[in-house]
């Protein structure tokens, strides 16, 4: 399968409802996971998602004719206590079906272009998915959440940078592929790339006029990375060169350097560059790690001052 969405059974039943009554489209929620539907599976018949991994948040839904269009986003800020890097390779939207009760309406399968959820301790990464669904002439969309999603590419290309994300362009070539594995990813190879460790956690984006090629192979393009190499999978051997965007992210960020027994390791702040900073002289940090200042009151003042320009009271 690896690229496809669909509306569901309980969608379509949803869809002729909401076509011939008219109506809203509730939205009750929005989630990713990590499963991989059973090959020739039928979409359609999906009532939940194989591995649901994560909740998720989603544009506001804008109507267009007897349609509306909005993007799913996973965003790690939502999900504080997700530690782990893990492959997005579906996604789905639940809501009110025909019946009045909560059921997967539409469902996504992207297995064959898999993106990196990278936890927020580790610069974090937002996702996006596109949904259109045909709801009728009379119907509307509503959310029973609050739309969350804010995030643009031209935001997160200034973050990128902000950051300092290290961002690569690969090219897979035809030749250099070794089998040494059975299974659907059996062929690697191995491509030097500078300043790379087995920390940094690698996130590719197959360009557009690769997609075709990447999909015959059979591709993974959940790299991984080594010291000093970046490793990619798939199924045979390409039979034209891939191209790809490398976002390299962790310790290329300068803010995250590693981890050592479940601790973060940070940078302390210079002048010139982000980092920890350490409490001085009228500072206080709380138990909660709250900083706050030290201040003398008002009245402590005023008895100084007086003190001193020999007020008498």
């Amino acid at each position: 399968m690896g690229y496809a969405s669909t509306l569901t059974q309980a969608g379509f039943a949803l869809q002729a409802k909401l076509f011939a009554q008219g109506g809203d489209l509730h939205i009750t929620r929005v989630a990713v996971g990590s499963g991989i539907p059973a090959d020739g599976a039928d979409l359609t018949e999906m009532t939940a998602l194989v591995r649901e991994r994560s909740t998720a948040t989603s544009t506001t839904p804008v109507r267009r004719g007897c349609a509306v269009d909005f993007f799913i986003e996973y965003r790690p800020d939502l999900n504080p206590d997700i530690t782990e890097a893990f492959q997005i390779t579906e996604y789905g939207v639940f809501g009110l079906g025909a019946e009045g009760e909560e059921q997967l309406l539409f469902y996504g399968d992207v297995s064959h272009f898999p993106e990196t959820a990278v936890p927020a301790q580790y610069g974090g990464s937002v996702r996006r998915y596109p949904v259109h669904v045909e709801i009728g002439a009379k119907a509307g969309a509503v959310l029973d959440y609050p739309a969350g999603a804010w995030c643009t590419y031209e935001d997160m290309a200034a973050l990128a940078g902000a950051l300092a994300i290290r961002q690569v362009d690969l090219t897979l070539p035809t030749d250099g592929w070794t089998q040494d594995a059975e299974g659907r990813y059996g062929y690697r190879i191995e491509l030097p790339v500078d300043g790379v460790t087995g920390e940094t956690i690698p996130s590719a984006t197959i360009l557009p006029d690769s997609e075709e090629t990447a999909i015959e192979c059979g591709l993974c393009n959940a790299a991984q990375t080594g010291d000093g190499v970046v490793i990619f999978r798939a199924g045979t051997i390409p039979v034209r060169e891939i191209a790809l965007s490398l976002a390299l992210l962790r310790d290329s960020t300068g803010l995250v350097l590693s981890t050592s027994a479940g601790n973060v390791s940070l940078p302390m702040a210079t002048q010139t560059s982000p980092g920890v900073v350490k409490p001085g002289p009228g500072l206080l940090v709380d138990g909660e790690g709250t900083l706050s200042a030290d201040v003398v009151s008002d009245a402590a003042a005023k008895d100084v001052l007086d003190s001193v320009f020999g007020v008498s009271k």
